[in-house]
């Protein structure tokens, strides 16, 4: 959905919503789940290293992961509206 604030101050970078009411009414394939997680670097030199430490701790489960940069994750999420 679309949402904004109708606080001059508000911050519209942010989404709250009551985690346990949403967990409550998605299927069951997602259930308490994330879509994805934001991990802050103490340097860019580090992204690769963590990135395949981060996918190698989940290869083999139910739950593969695809870490990337948040560069190819902008570019891959505006590929999908074209």
């Amino acid at each position: 959905g679309i949402y904004h604030t109708e606080k001059a101050d508000g911050d519209q970078g942010q989404f709250w919503l009551q985690w346990k009411y949403f967990d409550e009414n998605i299927p069951s394939v997602i259930k308490s789940t994330a879509g994805w997680y934001i991990i802050k670097l103490d340097s860019p030199d580090d992204a690769t290293r963590v990135a395949k430490a981060i996918d190698e701790k989940f290869v083999n489960s139910p739950h593969e992961t695809k870490t990337e940069t948040e560069s190819a994750f902008a570019g891959y999420f505006a590929k999908q509206f074209g």
